[in-house]
């Protein structure tokens, strides 16, 4: 290669060369931030509400471990109010802890509410979901629309993300989330 050459710098050819196997490594370096910001997590969420005028409210709630695992002894408490009968719970969630009803309120005339306290007797396995099932009986003549959640209270698991441990719906004389 003659002095001339080393002084012109690069052709073009060069540089669209270089240009073409640089892209890939950009795209690819671009995307490492995002998932270097996944963080260890536990998920409350509503899935579905069913809520006819007359008979039994039906509140579905998922549980997901992301990117960590949910530790065997884990609680979580569902708080409800307004209902006509003694609540209850099924799905895999129930199937994977013991289910303990607070029940307050007598549940004629004065509409009983209380608490149910779930503690996990087996781990839930990281990216997996367990859902549960409420069922109870709000009845026609609710005076007022209710607020029902469910939410994580104890955990030994990794839990960096706290904005997304509680799941509620808003129920009442046959509606949900009004």
């Amino acid at each position: 290669m003659s002095p001339t050459a080393l002084l012109a710098g690069p052709s073009r050819r060069a540089i669209a060369k270089g240009a073409a196997w640089a892209a890939p490594a950009i795209v690819i370096g671009a995307a490492a931030p995002a998932l270097a910001a996944s963080q260890p997590d536990i998920q409350v969420t509503r899935v579905t509400c069913f809520d006819p005028l007359i008979g039994t409210n039906l509140l579905t709630y998922r549980v997901c471990a992301v990117d960590t695992t949910l530790a065997a002894g884990s609680r979580l408490k569902w708080t409800y109010s307004g209902a006509n009968s003694r609540p209850t719970a099924t799905g895999s969630l129930v199937t994977n802890s013991t289910v303990t009803f607070n029940y307050q309120g007598t549940y004629s005339g004065s509409r009983g509410w209380g608490t149910a306290t779930i503690t996990t007797t087996s781990e839930l396995a990281r990216g997996a979901c367990w859902d549960i099932t409420f069922g109870y009986d709000i009845g026609v003549g609710a005076e007022r629309d209710t607020t029902v959640c469910l939410e994580l209270t104890s955990t030994t698991s990794q839990n960096l993300v706290s904005t997304n441990d509680k799941g509620c719906f808003t129920v009442g004389r046959g509606s949900c989330d009004r």
